[in-house]
């Protein structure tokens, strides 16, 4: 009787050092757990920053793009209907050009 009362002894000790090693794990576990949702958390706000920068940057790209075009097609409605590729030719004796 004495052997088994040593016997269930040791292993209620075992079982004790096995479930506090059980719950530090666990209070590591959550521990881990806070510092990735906090982690979770910072990456969203971030990545919520960068989609409203790429917001903004696409708009003022799209109203340079416009800006830019309109000064184009202004410019070209500025330029003579037609135009000749040949250059004047100037007279020798004069040297007006015709």
């Amino acid at each position: 009787m004495t052997n088994k009362l040593t016997t269930d002894a040791q292993a209620i000790v075992i079982l004790q050092k096995t479930l506090n090693d059980l719950q530090l794990q666990l209070t590591s576990s959550h521990k881990r757990i806070l510092e990735l949702t906090k982690d979770k958390t910072t990456a969203k706000e971030e990545i919520e920053k960068e989609r409203q920068l790429l917001v903004e940057l696409q708009t003022k790209y799209n109203n340079k793009q416009v800006e830019t075009t309109d000064a184009i097609e202004d410019q070209i409605e500025d330029w003579p209907d037609l135009l000749d590729s040949r250059p004047e030719k100037r007279f020798k004796s004069t040297g007006e050009w015709s």
